[in-house]
């Protein structure tokens, strides 16, 4: 509130391709309608959604082959159908992510012998994951959406926190012993991360 406006321009200024990379990445970013036949990313791939309309009020959704099928009452009109597609398929790429995160995190927990005292999945809007003061991994279930490997970096990035809390040089050694290529795993999500949206 007490930064002078000739601050803020000179801050906008040094940050100016940055804000720039950030809005155009925003303006390329599809709008999603939850519509039967639309494409949604998941673990790297674009999938085919398939709303089908089903007799009650059971709904759900399932991977079938390379489609994304959700299940949603008939009795619904064309709007209310979209929302509930996109509040199950909310529900079900959060699952789907606590699912890989857990395997990643019981896989390098045993390889490294740091485990998380809790692994939670959130909606994080400017980080992919933490780790909190104690032991608790945060992770952004947004990487369910991206390839499998770069979830993977993030689980094994937070568990280096554990025996490291800082991103000193020991610690990038420590994530370089167990995912030796973890440069190149940083550079494609630093790339392709802002892509990760519904």
């Amino acid at each position: 509130m007490r930064t002078t406006q000739a601050e803020v321009a000179r801050m906008v200024e040094l940050r100016r391709s940055w804000i720039l990379q950030r809005l155009d990445s925003a303006a390329l970013q599809p709008r999603r309608t939850f519509d039967d036949g639309e494409t949604l990313p998941y673990l790297g791939r674009e999938m085919r959604l398939r709303v089908v309309p089903v007799a009650g009020r059971r709904s759900r959704a399932a991977v079938e082959g390379d489609e994304l099928v959700v299940h949603v009452p008939e009795a619904m009109d064309a709007e209310a159908r979209r929302e509930k597609a996109r509040k199950i398929l909310a529900a079900w790429y959060r699952d789907r992510a606590a699912e890989l995160f857990g395997e990643f995190a019981r896989h390098w927990s045993s390889e490294s012998g740091l485990t998380p005292r809790a692994l939670m999945v959130r909606d994080q809007k400017s980080r992919w994951g933490s780790c909190g003061p104690d032991g608790t991994i945060r992770l952004n279930w947004r990487l369910v959406l991206g390839p499998p490997d770069l979830a993977e970096y993030v689980v094994v990035h937070e568990i280096a926190h554990l025996r490291h809390r800082n991103h000193q040089q020991a610690f990038w050694q420590e994530v370089a012993r167990m995912l030796p290529d973890f440069q190149s795993r940083r550079k494609r999500l630093r790339e392709a991360g802002a892509g990760f949206v519904l």
